[in-house]
Protein backbone atom coordinates (compact mmCIF):
# COMPACT_ATOMS: atom_id res chain seq x y z
CA UNK A 1 0.00 0.00 0.00
CA UNK A 2 0.98 3.63 -0.45
CA UNK A 3 -0.09 6.39 1.95
CA UNK A 4 -0.07 10.09 1.05
CA UNK A 5 0.60 12.35 4.03
CA UNK A 6 0.01 16.06 4.62
CA UNK A 7 -1.79 18.55 6.84
CA UNK A 8 -2.36 18.90 10.59
CA UNK A 9 -2.41 15.99 13.06
CA UNK A 10 -3.72 16.50 16.59
CA UNK A 11 -4.27 12.87 17.63
CA UNK A 12 -1.73 10.07 18.23
CA UNK A 13 -0.77 8.47 14.93
CA UNK A 14 0.98 5.20 14.00
CA UNK A 15 2.58 4.50 10.65
CA UNK A 16 2.69 0.75 10.06
CA UNK A 17 4.43 -1.50 7.57
CA UNK A 18 1.06 -2.20 5.96
CA UNK A 19 0.70 1.46 4.98
CA UNK A 20 4.27 1.85 3.74
CA UNK A 21 5.62 3.74 1.90
CA UNK A 22 4.39 7.00 3.42
CA UNK A 23 4.87 9.90 1.01
CA UNK A 24 5.06 13.40 2.49
CA UNK A 25 3.45 15.28 -0.39
CA UNK A 26 2.55 18.39 1.61
CA UNK A 27 3.94 20.05 4.73
CA UNK A 28 2.82 18.07 7.77
CA UNK A 29 2.42 19.26 11.38
CA UNK A 30 1.96 17.29 14.60
CA UNK A 31 0.55 19.53 17.34
CA UNK A 32 0.46 18.40 21.00
CA UNK A 33 0.39 14.75 19.99
CA UNK A 34 2.63 11.85 18.91
CA UNK A 35 3.79 9.89 15.88
CA UNK A 36 5.14 6.34 16.00
CA UNK A 37 6.87 4.85 12.96
CA UNK A 38 7.05 1.07 13.08
CA UNK A 39 9.90 -1.21 12.00
CA UNK A 40 10.32 -1.68 8.27
CA UNK A 41 8.44 1.47 7.28
CA UNK A 42 9.73 3.66 4.43
CA UNK A 43 9.02 7.40 4.46
CA UNK A 44 9.56 9.41 1.28
CA UNK A 45 10.01 13.12 1.86
CA UNK A 46 8.90 15.70 -0.65
CA UNK A 47 8.02 18.15 2.16
CA UNK A 48 8.94 18.39 5.83
CA UNK A 49 7.31 17.20 9.06
CA UNK A 50 7.05 19.75 11.88
CA UNK A 51 6.43 18.83 15.53
CA UNK A 52 5.21 21.33 18.12
CA UNK A 53 5.16 20.06 21.71
CA UNK A 54 4.87 16.55 20.30
CA UNK A 55 6.69 13.21 20.38
CA UNK A 56 8.26 11.10 17.65
CA UNK A 57 9.08 7.43 18.16
CA UNK A 58 11.01 5.61 15.41
CA UNK A 59 11.01 1.93 16.31
CA UNK A 60 13.19 0.23 13.73
CA UNK A 61 15.11 -2.98 14.38
CA UNK A 62 18.47 -4.26 13.16
CA UNK A 63 16.81 -6.48 10.56
CA UNK A 64 13.96 -4.05 9.75
CA UNK A 65 15.21 -0.46 9.99
CA UNK A 66 13.02 2.52 9.27
CA UNK A 67 14.10 4.15 5.98
CA UNK A 68 13.85 7.85 5.14
CA UNK A 69 14.23 8.70 1.44
CA UNK A 70 14.92 12.18 0.05
CA UNK A 71 12.61 13.01 -2.85
CA UNK A 72 13.49 16.51 -4.07
CA UNK A 73 13.33 18.21 -0.68
CA UNK A 74 15.73 20.97 0.33
CA UNK A 75 14.30 21.53 3.82
CA UNK A 76 14.83 19.55 7.01
CA UNK A 77 13.12 16.16 7.01
CA UNK A 78 12.13 16.76 10.63
CA UNK A 79 11.82 20.00 12.59
CA UNK A 80 10.53 20.45 16.10
CA UNK A 81 9.86 22.95 18.84
CA UNK A 82 9.52 21.23 22.19
CA UNK A 83 10.07 17.91 20.41
CA UNK A 84 10.65 14.64 22.26
CA UNK A 85 12.27 12.21 19.84
CA UNK A 86 13.40 8.64 20.39
CA UNK A 87 14.73 6.91 17.29
CA UNK A 88 16.33 3.51 16.82
CA UNK A 89 17.71 1.85 13.68
CA UNK A 90 17.18 4.51 11.03
CA UNK A 91 18.62 4.52 7.50
CA UNK A 92 18.74 7.61 5.26
CA UNK A 93 18.86 7.45 1.48
CA UNK A 94 18.90 9.87 -1.44
CA UNK A 95 21.30 12.63 -2.50
CA UNK A 96 18.86 15.51 -2.91
CA UNK A 97 18.27 16.32 0.76
CA UNK A 98 20.14 19.10 2.53
CA UNK A 99 19.12 18.62 6.19
CA UNK A 100 17.87 15.83 8.46
CA UNK A 101 16.81 17.32 11.83
CA UNK A 102 16.34 20.78 13.33
CA UNK A 103 15.16 20.91 16.98
CA UNK A 104 14.91 23.75 19.46
CA UNK A 105 13.17 25.23 22.51
CA UNK A 106 13.83 22.54 25.10
CA UNK A 107 13.66 19.57 22.77
CA UNK A 108 15.09 16.21 23.85
CA UNK A 109 16.42 13.97 21.09
CA UNK A 110 17.80 10.44 21.44
CA UNK A 111 19.03 8.54 18.37
CA UNK A 112 20.58 5.07 18.30
CA UNK A 113 21.94 3.49 15.10
CA UNK A 114 21.53 5.99 12.28
CA UNK A 115 23.33 5.62 8.96
CA UNK A 116 23.69 8.17 6.17
CA UNK A 117 26.09 7.28 3.37
CA UNK A 118 26.60 9.76 0.51
CA UNK A 119 23.31 11.32 1.54
CA UNK A 120 23.42 15.06 0.91
CA UNK A 121 24.71 18.44 1.96
CA UNK A 122 23.90 21.31 4.29
CA UNK A 123 23.47 20.79 8.03
CA UNK A 124 22.71 17.20 8.99
CA UNK A 125 21.50 17.93 12.55
CA UNK A 126 21.04 21.35 14.14
CA UNK A 127 19.85 21.89 17.73
CA UNK A 128 19.58 25.05 19.79
CA UNK A 129 17.76 26.86 22.62
CA UNK A 130 18.26 24.44 25.54
CA UNK A 131 18.00 21.24 23.52
CA UNK A 132 19.66 17.95 24.55
CA UNK A 133 20.95 15.65 21.82
CA UNK A 134 22.05 12.07 22.57
CA UNK A 135 23.45 9.98 19.71
CA UNK A 136 24.95 6.49 19.71
CA UNK A 137 26.11 4.42 16.74
CA UNK A 138 25.85 7.06 14.04
CA UNK A 139 27.68 6.76 10.73
CA UNK A 140 27.82 9.88 8.58
CA UNK A 141 29.97 9.76 5.46
CA UNK A 142 30.51 12.00 2.44
CA UNK A 143 28.51 14.91 3.82
CA UNK A 144 29.13 18.30 2.23
CA UNK A 145 28.43 20.66 5.12
CA UNK A 146 28.05 20.54 8.90
CA UNK A 147 27.43 17.20 10.57
CA UNK A 148 26.11 18.35 13.96
CA UNK A 149 25.62 21.99 14.94
CA UNK A 150 24.52 23.06 18.41
CA UNK A 151 24.23 26.41 20.11
CA UNK A 152 22.28 28.51 22.63
CA UNK A 153 22.76 26.42 25.79
CA UNK A 154 22.34 23.03 24.17
CA UNK A 155 24.25 19.78 24.75
CA UNK A 156 25.53 16.84 22.74
CA UNK A 157 26.48 13.36 23.94
CA UNK A 158 28.00 11.36 21.08
CA UNK A 159 29.21 7.78 21.44
CA UNK A 160 30.43 4.97 19.16
CA UNK A 161 29.98 7.11 16.06
CA UNK A 162 31.90 7.76 12.84
CA UNK A 163 32.15 10.96 10.83
CA UNK A 164 34.08 10.34 7.63
CA UNK A 165 34.70 12.84 4.86
CA UNK A 166 32.48 15.55 6.34
CA UNK A 167 33.17 19.24 5.78
CA UNK A 168 32.68 20.16 9.46
CA UNK A 169 31.93 17.30 11.84
CA UNK A 170 30.78 18.99 15.06
CA UNK A 171 30.32 22.75 15.42
CA UNK A 172 29.41 24.05 18.88
CA UNK A 173 29.02 27.60 20.18
CA UNK A 174 27.04 29.96 22.43
CA UNK A 175 27.33 28.33 25.87
CA UNK A 176 26.74 24.81 24.64
CA UNK A 177 28.61 21.62 25.58
CA UNK A 178 29.77 18.35 24.06
CA UNK A 179 30.78 14.97 25.45
CA UNK A 180 32.22 12.71 22.75
CA UNK A 181 33.30 9.14 23.48
CA UNK A 182 34.67 6.15 21.55
CA UNK A 183 34.18 7.75 18.14
CA UNK A 184 36.09 8.26 14.89
CA UNK A 185 36.67 11.44 12.90
CA UNK A 186 38.41 10.65 9.62
CA UNK A 187 39.27 12.67 6.50
CA UNK A 188 37.16 15.68 7.53
CA UNK A 189 38.02 19.29 6.74
CA UNK A 190 37.31 20.35 10.34
CA UNK A 191 36.53 17.48 12.69
CA UNK A 192 35.43 19.53 15.71
CA UNK A 193 35.11 23.32 15.96
CA UNK A 194 34.42 24.86 19.37
CA UNK A 195 33.39 28.37 20.39
CA UNK A 196 32.54 29.40 23.97
CA UNK A 197 31.75 25.84 24.94
CA UNK A 198 32.54 23.09 27.41
CA UNK A 199 34.01 20.09 25.61
CA UNK A 200 34.99 16.64 26.84
CA UNK A 201 36.44 14.20 24.31
CA UNK A 202 37.29 10.66 25.45
CA UNK A 203 38.89 7.73 23.62
CA UNK A 204 38.22 9.21 20.21
CA UNK A 205 40.41 8.76 17.12
CA UNK A 206 41.30 11.54 14.69
CA UNK A 207 42.73 10.35 11.40
CA UNK A 208 43.74 12.36 8.31
CA UNK A 209 41.62 15.41 9.15
CA UNK A 210 42.75 18.76 7.79
CA UNK A 211 41.99 20.19 11.24
CA UNK A 212 41.22 17.84 14.15
CA UNK A 213 40.08 20.26 16.88
CA UNK A 214 39.68 24.02 16.51
CA UNK A 215 38.97 26.17 19.55
CA UNK A 216 38.19 29.64 18.26
CA UNK A 217 38.20 31.61 21.51
CA UNK A 218 39.96 31.54 24.86
CA UNK A 219 36.98 31.34 27.19
CA UNK A 220 35.85 27.77 26.36
CA UNK A 221 36.70 25.05 28.86
CA UNK A 222 38.32 22.34 26.74
CA UNK A 223 39.39 18.95 28.08
CA UNK A 224 40.86 16.25 25.86
CA UNK A 225 40.79 12.90 27.67
CA UNK A 226 42.43 9.74 26.31
CA UNK A 227 41.92 10.70 22.70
Amino acid sequence: AETIVGGLYVKPTIWTKAGSPYIIKNSTTFLNTSLRIDAGVEVRFEKDIFFRNSSLFITGTVSKPVTFVANNTSSYFLAGEGLTMNARHLKLQGKENSHFLNAWKGSAVSIEDIKADDFGSGTFISVFDNTDLHIADMKLTDWNGKGIELYASSSLFLKNSDMIHVDRGVYVFLESSIDIQDSLFEANTKAIQIQTSDAVIRKTDFEQNQYAILQDVDDGAFRLIDA
